[in-house]
């Protein structure tokens, strides 16, 4: 993607470098996860249904999935302490 569009989107440009392979794979497995777990188990009526079984899907995820490499914890607490320590 372009600069341009990265701006307008209000993203930000973060990449991959050689022999990190790690950078992307968070997001991979991140995609692998509400596939398997969400995406191919419903069938989608419409729009607003899938983005109301997605979001709800993303919320769980994020309240209450206990992840490996956050040392067993939820990618909310791993936030909240994140921001405690930058309030710091």
């Amino acid at each position: 993607m372009q600069q341009a569009q990265l701006d307008y989107l209000g993203l930000g440009n973060s990449p991959g470098f050689v022999h990190e392979p790690e950078t992307n794979g968070v997001i991979e497995r991140f995609f692998r996860t509400l596939k398997e777990e969400c995406l191919w188990v419903h069938d989608f009526e419409n729009v607003e249904q899938a983005r109301k079984i997605v979001g709800e899907w993303i919320e769980t995820y994020n309240r209450e999935w206990l992840i490996e490499r956050n040392g067993y914890r939820s990618p909310c607490e791993v936030r909240s302490m994140q921001e405690k320590a930058a309030a710091a």
